[in-house]
């Protein structure tokens, strides 16, 4: 069976930044550390000076959902989508009151796939924000953001 490695919160920035490169056609830094992606993501108006304090830590589903949908918004121009309503099939959307539009943006935008589980009457979707993102998710995931409009 093959081993689920999770991405952690350093590595998720720098790779944004990396797709970030290959979809401009440029390089935007030189050789720089992961914690200077972040303070950069943070300059930018993206990432929150707290999330230094995480450079070692894997990242979950809702914080990488605020990460992509803050960048969305404040870096590449983006409005929110207004209406979210249909974000609501995800019947753990309010479980985190602070990341609802960030997961419904994100999910609305087909950038981070929900999650399908047995349910009562049938299978049931959920964001499952807790969940760590595995680097195979996130690959799949930072490939996903600059192909939205």
């Amino acid at each position: 069976m093959k081993s689920v490695s999770n991405i952690l919160f350093g590595d998720f920035i720098k790779r944004l930044y990396l797709e970030r490169n290959a979809y401009e056609g440029e390089k935007l830094f030189g050789e720089i550390t992961d914690g200077e992606y972040v303070r950069r993501a943070v300059s930018e108006g993206w990432a929150e000076s707290i999330d230094l304090t995480e450079m070692d830590n894997p990242v979950e589903r809702r914080i990488a959902a605020r990460l992509i949908h803050e960048y969305i918004r404040n870096v590449l121009g983006i409005s929110d989508i207004p209406d979210i309503s249909s974000a609501s099939a995800l019947k753990d959307l309010y479980d985190c009151r602070t990341c609802v539009n960030h997961i419904a943006q994100v999910f609305l935008r087909g950038i981070i796939d929900p999650k399908e589980i047995p349910g009562e009457n049938g299978n049931i979707l959920i964001f499952d924000g807790r969940a760590t993102l595995s680097e195979e998710e996130a690959d799949a995931v930072l490939g996903r953001v600059f192909s939205i409009s």
